[in-house]
């Protein structure tokens, strides 16, 4: 008797097991992207892919704002190279390298001035802009590093009263130095203190000359150090010290990584941020509490896509013109990925919320920032592109053939969780529903998707975002609805079993929004069998 009351016990216990509905819910989802780890393996506030998303502080997913066109579209040849000029303290410029030509404009874009229109620069080769006292300084490792003051244009010349030809330049400590020399490749040259168009013929140093690695980037750190990054080493410059050359020291930091990226180095306050050479990866460059500078891997949660093993890989071939920036509390590092030749993927890291995301739909060959307003030059295009602003639209790729220079592109905006297994990664799980949560951002849609057992994501149905309540400010009178999420459950039981999950949100369109609160996931846990 005993022993069938308790083989009673057993089955009523496992039954009730099997009938118990189990639910896993995100509501946070402050850990980025973090492709480059299984899915299973990845944590609950983590997915594996967040595309077009910004991450805010309280862990709430928002589709990302768009762009706009700056000033005119050019020509259908793409600028070469984007910086600012400030000549004096009422006046600014964002310049560019178009074709032949040096243009500027006010950061109120209405049109382009040439500003070298009797001296031609070599067409197709990245220009970089450097302002040193006054003046901008235009080198592009081809023609004389030629200088503008706002309103008299010289052409640079041969002499010692001017730069030397070169690709890379940094003010620091009222001296221009002068890098990526043609003819001198693992040489840096500076100018006379306070005199960034005097040269002396000796002011010179070399960087471990016959290592076969040209200098690829100068960039400064701290208050008198300058960082020279060569093909696959990195140098500190300290310039301490009242006499040049006699008290300055150089010391290699790394002879194992370097950068074959230039524009992708980005001082970050006390530390700079690079794409480096192989093994490829953005790393930092950073000093430490016992004065020791260290690099860095910071791109693990998105390795993939640079090592080789993502859905979506750098293209080896192409990945010198990668370009970085600075905005917002966000480094933007710029790709060609696939067989782009053009940097067609941005990766995106976050400082306020330590996580990943990537943008596509951009094409950024170099940026800038002017009056705390992102700019790059389009990789397609002449003409520059100004990000964030307060449309939700892109502008479409390549050059525009209609007569509207709205964006008329839209954004893809796309979320995949991890694997949710519901901790019993064995058992097979019959599925139930799925209910999904989003702030009210008006008539638009969203589609949901789910995948089991990594058998490719199916369409389960769509959610209207306009939700019950309203979205301030709101002209009176209005009916305010019966709460303020958009809110939807999907009943799933029709898709049988699974091990396995993984949940997609997506939303794409001109000018719509998207506000990711949370989603809850419901199955029941069946007991473990043999197959």
């Amino acid at each position: 008797m005993k022993k069938f009351l308790l083989i009673f016990f057993l089955l009523i216990n496992s039954a009730f097991a099997e009938d118990t509905l189990q639910k896993v819910r995100i509501d946070l989802f402050d850990g980025g992207q973090d492709s480059a780890n299984f899915s299973a393996a990845i944590s609950p506030s983590s997915g594996s892919l967040f595309k077009n998303i910004v991450n805010s502080k309280k862990g709430q997913l928002s589709k990302r704002k768009g762009q706009s066109l700056f000033s005119q579209d050019v020509s259908n040849t793409a600028f070469t190279g984007i910086g600012s000029f400030y000549p004096d303290a009422n006046t600014t410029y964002i310049t560019a390298a178009s074709g032949v030509s040096v243009i500027r404009s006010t950061p109120a874009g209405v049109n382009y001035t040439i500003v070298n229109p009797s001296n031609n620069l070599t067409t197709g080769k990245d220009t970089e802009f450097v302002q040193a006292n006054d003046l901008l300084f235009v080198l592009n490792g081809q023609d004389y590093t030629a200088n503008y003051s706002g309103s008299a244009w010289d052409p640079g010349s041969s002499s010692t009263a001017s730069p030397p030809v070169g690709t890379t330049a940094v003010w620091l400590r009222n001296y221009l130095f002068v890098g990526g020399i043609p003819t001198e490749l693992s040489w840096v040259r500076f100018s006379n203190n306070l005199a960034p168009r005097t040269f002396t013929i000796t002011d010179l140093f070399k960087v471990n000359s016959g290592d076969g690695q040209k200098v690829t980037k100068l960039e400064s750190f701290k208050l008198n150090e300058l960082i020279i990054y060569k093909e696959r080493s990195i140098y500190l410059l300290d310039i301490t010290g009242a006499t040049p050359l006699t008290d300055w020291t150089i010391q290699p930091v790394t002879t194992v990584i370097g950068c074959e990226a230039p524009r992708s180095v980005t001082n970050i306050g006390n530390d700079h941020w690079f794409l480096s050479s192989a093994p490829i990866a953005v790393r930092t460059l950073s000093r430490t509490a016992f004065d020791k500078l260290l690099v860095n891997l910071v791109s693990k949660p998105v390795q993939d896509i640079f090592d080789g093993t993502g859905d979506t890989v750098i293209n080896l071939n192409q990945y010198k013109k990668s370009c970085a920036i600075l905005f917002d509390n966000k480094y933007f590092l710029a790709i060609p990925t696939g067989s782009s030749t053009v940097n067609n993927y941005v990766v995106v890291y976050d400082f306020i919320t330590n996580s990943w995301f990537i943008i596509n739909g951009w094409f950024p060959s170099d940026w800038q920032v002017v009056n705390n307003r992102l700019f790059y030059t389009d990789a397609n295009d002449g003409r520059i592109i100004e990000c964030w602003t307060g449309t939700v639209g892109d502008m479409a790729s390549g050059p525009i053939v209609t007569s509207s220079l709205e964006p008329s592109a839209g954004i893809s905006y796309e979320y995949i969780s991890k694997d949710i297994n519901f901790d019993s990664p064995e058992n097979y799980k019959q599925l139930d529903a799925l209910d999904v949560e989003f702030e009210p951002t008006g008539s638009y849609t969203s589609t949901i998707y789910i995948d089991l057992d990594n058998g490719g994501f199916q369409n389960i149905g769509t959610i209207n975002l306009f939700g019950g309540g309203v979205i301030l400010p709101v002209s009176l009178p209005f009916t305010l609805g019966a709460n303020g999420r958009a809110r939807k459950t999907f009943q799933l039981q029709r898709y049988g079993e699974f091990k396995t999950i993984r949940i997609k949100v997506l939303q794409e369109g001109l000018s719509e929004q998207c506000n990711l609160y949370s989603f809850t996931l419901f199955a029941r846990i069946k007991p473990w069998r043999r197959e």
